[in-house]
């Protein structure tokens, strides 16, 4: 995979850095349009952003990247260690040999500090909680672009709504646009790329921002391969940027606990769907029930209009929550229902799904039972549906399979398989 033609330019509302990725997909001339603030100038010279959006890409396409332009050494770098993290979440990837035209002259990072911010729980929390003096959030970032399904009247009122919190929390919001799902969107699921591709967006506003906050998804006890992680936008950073992954010490439900408690005033602008095009909430898809349920954990569901006003239990109850990051949260929102009137009604409903969860339905059965017939023994499938086959479905389909089978679910090859090893042993003394 080849970037070419790296430019920046100025715009009426900022600049714009664009360049042609050209590979085996085809070709694409990628954009990041970043609004100016404060007479923040952009340094013109650092294709970072382009490395950091590309990178999975290739390796996805089977290719090595070539940057014909300067790229910071810090995140050429820091690349190696996010290149490992791909190559032992899914071993069908190999390393690519990255080149570029050499490093930037570092300069001194922007003093603001910004925060990616979609009005989701991560994102609400990551804006409000508290700080250090030298960590403290500037701005909001509401990036347009990332959600595809949005018509433009929707990203308009997802803009104003933006708007709309960032004054209840006193931060300004900025707009930057970009076309990065282009490149990633029929090549892998979106949960596998957004790390990296925040973090080239982040990247893209070096001269605006010296640091930018990613919200976190995963909770410490969470954290399983997933392509946001602290183990990998933090790496991308530039001298000039630094990516920062926001801390991992809250889960879903203590998020929600957290607004509910601090910050109700924001519980009516909370918008966590991205099932339809609309700026609020459908409450049905997995994402609002899961959102929902916790809000009547904490008491606040009546706070939070952007969803309906009661939980369809037999949504819940129909559900099959595939992976075990997704499971685990659903075990939290259990756990903090209690078993009493509504809130215990809710409770059951949430342990009948991941009970359903764990056993076949009936096209798996008969699948099952058409192997048994054919003399073969069923692989263990602990999702039993097809999820999104991303980093984090590979993972505990593997985990599950060692501990069943006694045998890896990829089979090993004949032939030795050389370990990724990246790093590089300094020489020796004599």
């Amino acid at each position: 995979m080849i970037v070419d033609r790296v430019t920046v330019a100025e715009t009426d509302e900022g600049w714009l850095r664009s360049a042609r990725v050209t590979g085996r997909s085809g070709e694409l001339t990628l954009e990041f349009h970043v609004p100016a603030v404060d007479g923040s100038t952009p340094h013109t010279e650092d294709a970072a952003a382009f490395l950091a959006a590309t990178l999975l890409p290739a390796m996805l396409d089977g290719e090595d990247l070539r940057v014909d332009a300067p790229v910071s050494a810090r995140t050429l770098s820091g690349s190696d260690e996010v290149v490992t993290a791909f190559t032992r979440w899914d071993h069908r990837l190999r390393p690519p040999t990255i080149t570029t035209a050499g490093p930037v002259e570092p300069r001194p990072p922007a003093s603001a500090t910004g925060c990616c911010f979609s009005r989701g729980a991560d994102s609400m929390v990551s804006a409000v909680v508290e700080r250090a003096p030298a960590e403290t959030l500037t701005h909001l970032i509401h990036v347009v672009g990332l959600e595809p399904v949005h018509s433009p009247a929707t990203q308009a009122e997802e803009i104003r709504l933006a708007r709309h919190v960032g004054d209840l929390v006193g931060l300004p919001v900025v707009v930057p646009r970009t076309n990065v799902r282009r490149l990633t969107d029929g090549r892998c699921d979106w949960a596998d790329a957004h790390g990296a591709t925040l973090a080239s967006l982040a990247l893209a506003t070096d001269g605006l921002f010296g640091r930018v906050v990613v919200p976190s998804t995963q909770a410490v006890d969470e954290i399983v391969p997933f392509g946001s992680s602290p183990i990998l936008e933090p790496h991308l950073s530039s001298e000039s940027v630094t990516v920062v992954h926001d801390s991992v010490s809250l889960d879903r439900v203590g998020k929600v606990v957290l607004l509910a408690r601090d910050r109700p005033d924001l519980l009516p602008h909370l918008k966590v769907c991205w099932a339809e095009d609309r700026p609020d909430n459908c409450g049905r898809c997995g994402k609002c029930l899961l959102t929902m349920c916790a809000l009547q954990a904490a008491d606040a569901l009546h706070l939070a209009t952007g969803f309906p006003d009661r939980i369809p239990l037999e949504e819940i109850r129909r559900l099959r929550p595939a992976p075990i990051q997704s499971r685990q949260h659903w075990v939290a929102v259990a756990r903090a229902l209690g078993a009493d009137g509504d809130r215990g009604a809710t409770r059951g409903a949430v342990l009948e799904a991941l009970r359903r969860a764990a056993r076949p339905g009936p096209r798996e059965r008969a699948l099952q039972w058409w192997e048994f017939l054919r003399g073969r023994r069923a692989d263990p499938a602990p999702s039993w549906k097809d999820p999104a086959r991303g980093f984090e479905w590979r993972h505990h389909t593997e985990m599950l399979s060692l501990m069943q089978r006694g045998r890896p679910a990829r089979p090993i090859s004949p032939q030795a398989e050389e370990p990724t090893v990246l790093a590089r042993a300094r020489p020796r003394g004599d």
